[in-house]
Parts: C-alpha cells; structure tokens; sequence
C-alpha cells in the first residue's frame, strides 16, 4: 500500500476564498504499525524548490528568491575591488 514518510510530510488546502481564512482541517493519519498522527496544514509547503501558498500566489517563492538574490549580491559587493570595481 501506501507510505508515506514520517518526517517529510505536509499538507496545504488549496483555496480561491477571500473570506473565513480559518477554515483549516486538519488531516488523521494511521500508520501500518497501528500509530496514529495528526497533521496540521501548513500555511506554505515547499515541493520541489518551489514554494506553494494556498492561494499560490507564489509571494513567498518570490521573496525566497529575492532575498537569495540579495545575498549573492552582497557577496558579489564583497568580493569585488573597491578601487576599480567588480
């Protein structure tokens, strides 16, 4: 049957609703050696590099990206000469 991992798991609800944002569900899960856990949606989850929100908007996969960028930039600030430039 099915598998899935303990450590890795999550879960979003995909919605288009403007309105009564607290409406999350949450998920039961039982495993094949009898044990019970709880999940709790998440409010963004990350598959495969890219950041998915419940509206997928995608803001938060922006910002990651912007704020990666950022970093690398500095860096780049960091490691170039100061007389001459880059």
């Amino acid at each position: 049957g099915l598998v899935i991992d303990k450590v890795k798991r999550e879960f979003l609800h995909l919605t288009r609703r403007t309105r009564d944002k607290s409406i999350s569900p949450s998920i039961t899960l039982r495993s094949s050696d009898g044990t019970v856990a709880e999940l709790q949606p998440q409010t963004t989850v990350k598959w495969l590099g890219v950041l998915f929100d419940r509206k997928l908007t995608f803001l938060e996969h922006v910002k990651s990206l912007a704020d990666r960028a950022k970093t690398c930039l500095n860096a780049m600030k960091m490691l170039g000469n100061t007389v001459r430039g880059l």
